[in-house]
């Protein structure tokens, strides 16, 4: 591994999916090497990992997914470890509808959104299940301190 992204495996020891993280060959994600990823989101996936809590990363035009060890088992057995570096939309194709709208007022607005028991039909171990769930999503500012938004196909980010 790079020496540059040592900070990487520090960050994402003594965690499970940290181990795995560390195998996933991040070149071939939209976020590329973690040698070279900004410092902002260095914090976060230091922030991620070393919290117990369920936690998530959604970073970058694809929305590429990071998460922790309690976030793994809100994923089930068929969603990990592939979710790892793929877009949150893939991962949550059954939900997408639900909970896009929440994505994008944290990505065009900058705001932090907040679900009290929101309803989701998931299939996360191969069968649909009623499942409900409290949750918040909170921009992550990149290293300029704006929020980052997704680039449209046309790439116009809508940066403001």
């Amino acid at each position: 591994m790079n020496a540059d992204a040592s900070w990487f495996d520090e960050a994402t020891s003594g965690s499970d999916v940290g181990r795995l993280a560390r195998e996933v060959v991040w070149a071939d994600t939209p976020l590329g090497e973690p040698a070279t990823w900004p410092v902002a989101l260095r914090h976060a996936v230091r922030l991620c990992f070393s919290t117990r809590f369920p936690a998530m990363i959604v970073w970058g035009p694809e929305l590429t997914l990071l998460y922790n060890d309690g976030y793994r088992d809100l994923l089930g057995t068929d969603k990990h470890p592939s979710a790892l570096g793929a877009p949150v939309r893939a991962v949550w194709a059954e939900i997408w509808d639900d909970i896009e709208p929440l994505f994008d007022a944290v990505l065009t607005e900058g705001r932090a959104t907040w679900s009290e028991d929101m309803p989701l039909v998931m299939n996360r171990s191969g069968f649909d299940e009623e499942t409900y769930f409290t949750f918040s999503y909170s921009p992550l500012v990149d290293d300029d301190g704006r929020s980052r938004r997704p680039r449209h196909r046309d790439g116009d980010d809508r940066r403001s």
